[in-house]
């Protein structure tokens, strides 16, 4: 059995704290954004054993003493999802 490379050093992000409570509506244009950092664009954890992304992912985070929020911007086309039926 052939051994795997050693994984790449795990990825750090600055994750500020919000001023504020920020207003959850899908508009990351706000100004409570532009204080938080997008990571680097995501990619396979497997990481150069895979094909890069075809479509780019990437998202803020920052927090307040209640929350952490997280913002996504993802270029996918055809997003979607699948939940457990509720009883």
């Amino acid at each position: 059995m052939t051994a795997l490379p050693p994984a790449p050093p795990a990825l750090q992000y600055i994750c500020p704290h919000a001023p504020r409570p920020v207003n959850i509506n899908g508009d990351i244009t706000k100004e409570v954004w532009s204080k938080a950092p997008w990571t680097s664009d995501f990619v396979d954890i497997e990481g150069d054993l895979k094909p890069k992304p075809r479509f780019r992912t990437r998202v803020k985070m920052m927090w307040d003493d209640k929350y952490f929020y997280i913002a996504a911007e993802m270029e996918e086309p055809h997003v979607w999802g699948t939940r457990p039926r509720l009883r």
